[in-house]
C-alpha cells in the first residue's frame, strides 16, 4: 500500500509530464527507436519535443519574444499571441470598442474595461 501511495504521489508531482519514467514504453511503441530525451538545464525537467523545451526554458529566463503590435502584451508562445490578438479583432472578428485614450481596439467591452484599469489606471470606465 505504501508503494502505491508513493507512485501516485510521484506522478502528481511531475506536473503532468511523465517523461521521466516512460522511456521504455515509448521505445517499444515507436518500433524500437529511442526518442531523444532532453532536459532543462535550469530545473532538470525532461522533454521529448525540443519545441516544448524551448518554450519551457522561457519560463526560467523570462524571454517573451512574441509581442502585440497594438498594445504592450508580450508572451513566450506564438499561440498565446494569436489568442490575444482576437481581443483586438484579429482574424475577422469586429473590434467594436476603441480605447479613447490610446486607440487600441477590443472586441469585448469587458476587455476594454480591464485595459483601462491596467494600462491607464482608471477605476471606473
Amino acid at each position: 500500500m505504501d508503494n502505491e501511495r508513493r507512485s501516485v504521489a510521484g506522478a502528481a508531482n511531475t506536473g503532468g509530464n511523465n517523461n521521466n519514467n516512460n522511456n521504455n514504453i515509448t521505445s517499444a511503441s515507436s518500433g524500437g527507436k529511442k526518442k531523444k530525451d532532453e532536459a532543462c538545464e535550469f530545473c532538470g525537467k525532461h522533454f521529448r519535443n525540443s519545441s516544448n523545451l524551448t518554450v519551457h526554458r522561457r519560463s526560467h529566463t523570462g524571454e517573451r519574444p512574441y509581442r502585440c503590435g497594438l498594445c504592450n502584451y508580450a508572451c513566450a508562445q506564438s499561440s498565446k499571441l494569436t489568442r490575444h490578438m482576437k481581443t483586438h479583432g484579429a482574424q475577422g472578428a469586429k473590434a467594436s470598442f476603441l480605447c479613447q485614450l490610446c486607440a487600441v481596439p477590443f472586441t469585448v467591452y469587458a476587455t476594454l474595461e480591464k485595459h483601462l484599469k491596467k494600462v491607464h489606471d482608471l477605476k471606473n470606465s
